[in-house]
């Protein structure tokens, strides 16, 4: 994911790990996930509803371990250090959401039934609007 020139790249997990995250998401997110035929339909409001709760703390740690990011100027930024997390995330808040819902995309979509996770409907990018 590249935003505002800030380069975020998931890297694959372990398999146990992943797989205790993805049912710990799949438990809170039983109604924001629907498949019909061969389709799939994920429900993002009921994610985004859900980042930052306890039950979904985990879970964005877990992604968060497993991202490498360079920022603007190509340097490398450690987001496992509480004060650079902070730091980035301070400066680019509208980052956060987005790179969440991709990382569970990428983490999580291929524990699904064969085919089916080439069959999600997601955005190609979420864009948030304040009321």
């Amino acid at each position: 994911m590249n935003k505002d020139d800030v380069i975020y790249e998931h890297r694959q997990a372990n398999f146990i790990e992943a797989k205790n995250q993805a049912m710990k998401l799949l438990a809170l997110l039983k109604g924001c996930i629907s498949m019909q035929d061969s389709k799939v339909e994920i429900d993002i409001g009921g994610i985004v509803s859900n980042i930052g709760s306890a039950e979904m703390q985990g879970v964005e740690a877990f992604i968060i371990k497993y991202v490498t990011v360079r920022d603007e100027n190509d340097q490398p930024v450690t987001l496992n250090r509480t004060d650079v997390f902070n730091r980035h995330f301070n400066a680019h808040r509208s980052h956060y959401i987005p790179l969440i819902i991709e990382g569970i995309m990428f983490h999580f979509a291929d524990f699904l039934p064969d085919g089916v996770a080439s069959a999600i409907s997601m955005p190609d990018s979420v864009t948030l609007t304040a009321r």
